[in-house]
């Protein structure tokens, strides 16, 4: 049996419930030699430490997507909108009304 990977010593192959050693095929392949029929198992023995990696993968992915969407910008834009004032009024006259006045 040839698996189409780089020789990897995690790669398990069990031939009804016996397992079977791994070599190297074509030099840089995985293979087992398969004695005789029955029912084979391919399975792969991943380590912990892998999904431990991809767990952090995932929440910087996560970070980088909160922090390009950047809700808190979002905020402080429409508290400051809401706050600053955007019109002056001043009576016909041109002379400031009583709150300007009173401000300055």
């Amino acid at each position: 049996l040839h698996l189409g990977v780089p020789f990897d010593e995690r790669w398990r192959v069990t031939l009804d419930g016996a397992g079977l050693l791994p070599r190297a095929g074509f030099g840089q392949t995985v293979a087992f030699d398969i004695p005789s029929g029955g029912e084979i198992t391919v399975s792969y023995d991943a380590l912990t430490v892998s999904y431990a990696f991809k767990g952090f993968i995932a929440l910087a992915w996560f970070g980088a997507f909160l922090a390009a969407t950047r809700p808190q910008r979002r905020m402080s834009k429409r508290h400051l909108a809401i706050e600053t004032s955007t019109m002056t009024f001043t009576s016909s006259s041109g002379e400031p009304s009583e709150h300007e006045a009173a401000e300055s």
